[in-house]
């Protein structure tokens, strides 16, 4: 079971508390213009850049009202240095950000099992979930495309896994490493929004890898799925 969350927010987050602790400013709202599906990766390997440039490029006795970055194409900021209204904006592909996004399964091909279907199961809250998640087609989209990425793009290629982690160690293939995880769970866990105490409020979809080793479909925990009105992605038409 993994949180997948707004990592680029997350990481962007960080720098700012960085940047107001080497200022020494208490109170300062920073708001950031970028491509929400681009790689979270080059943030992450940018971060000291990143926090470099706003300290040197922000001056709180000037207090500009807007800086854009040299380090990452597309990234922006407003500072609200006093009360206001404050927007950023933000370009948004649910295709383009699962093909950036769908490598980071390979990440978990350690809980992956030769001999037993694997399932990973993504955990989605309203407070630390992608801000496009509140859309229902563009969430559905993403959720459908990340498992067909990772399910069908690297069948037939001659790649090593070890191209897309490092942790890996032996020669398998990317290709075969896709077979051993039999399918992708979301659950979009809305229990902060019920009514009552008692109330569950979680939404679940699922996408099953049809060139699995160990392929789910006709289950137990398949038909438990259906039964509890979980989403068939695999049956969804993709937004374009």
């Amino acid at each position: 079971m993994s949180l997948l969350s707004d990592k680029t927010g997350d990481i962007l987050k960080g720098i700012f508390k960085d940047f107001c602790s080497v200022k020494g400013i208490k109170n300062l709202l920073i708001v950031p213009s970028y491509d929400l599906d681009s790689d979270f990766t080059q943030y992450a390997e940018n971060r000291k850049a990143l926090l470099d440039e706003l300290i040197k490029g922000v001056d709180p006795k000037q207090q500009p009202s807007q800086l854009t970055s040299t380090v990452i194409s597309g990234l922006s900021y407003s500072f609200a240095w006093s009360a206001g209204v404050y927007f950023g904006e933000s370009a948004y592909s649910p295709i383009e950000h699962a093909l950036q996004h769908h490598e980071l399964l390979f990440g978990h091909a350690k809980k992956f099992s030769r001999d037993e279907h694997s399932v990973i199961v993504f955990v989605i809250f309203p407070w630390s979930g992608e801000k496009v998640f509140s859309f229902e087609g563009t969430k559905r989209t993403f959720f459908k495309q990340l498992g067909d990425h990772f399910f069908n793009d690297y069948l037939g290629s001659a790649d090593l896994a070890s191209k897309y982690n490092r942790k890996f160690k032996s020669s398998i293939l990317a290709a075969n490493v896709t077979r051993y995880l039999s399918g992708i769970v979301y659950l979009e866990d809305k229990a902060i929004t019920a009514n009552t105490p008692d109330q569950l409020n979680i939404e679940a979809s699922y996408r099953w890898n049809e060139n699995a080793i160990n392929p789910l479909f006709g289950t137990l925990f398949d038909n438990r799925l259906n039964l509890h009105g979980a989403f068939n992605l695999n049956t969804y038409i993709a937004e374009s």
